[in-house]
C-alpha cells in the first residue's frame, strides 16, 4: 500500500523534531524492530486504526480478526514494548497515547 500520508509525516518531523516510524503494529515483531530504530523517547502516540464499515452480517472473522489484530493487539503490544524500554510501568505521568 502507498504510504501517502508520509510527506505530511515528514514536514511535521522537520517542524518538531518528532521521529515517526511506520510499522504493522497488529505483528508484534515490526513493533520490537520499530522500537530498536527509535532513540530516547519522552512520548508515544499510536496513530494505528482501521475500520470496516460493512454491516456486521457481511464481515467475515479475518475481517473481524484484522480489526482487533490492529485497534487491539496493535495497542497492547506498543504500549508494552514503550513501557520496558521506558520503563514507565510505575510513572505517575501517562506517557502513552492512543
Amino acid at each position: 500500500m502507498p504510504d501517502t500520508t508520509r510527506p505530511i509525516v515528514d514536514l511535521f518531523a522537520a517542524e518538531t523534531g518528532a521521529l515517526a516510524v511506520r510499522c504493522d503494529v497488529a505483528d508484534e515483531a515490526a513493533v520490537n524492530a520499530a522500537f530498536a530504530q527509535l532513540p530516547g523517547t519522552d512520548l508515544l502516540i499510536n496513530n494505528a486504526g482501521i475500520a470496516d464499515c460493512d454491516l456486521i452480517n457481511v464481515i467475515t472473522p479475518e475481517r473481524w480478526h484484522r480489526l482487533f489484530a490492529v485497534n487491539v493487539d496493535g495497542a497492547f503490544y506498543a504500549k508494552i514494548r514503550f513501557s520496558i524500554v521506558y520503563n514507565c510501568f510505575f510513572d505517575t505521568i501517562n506517557c502513552f497515547t492512543n
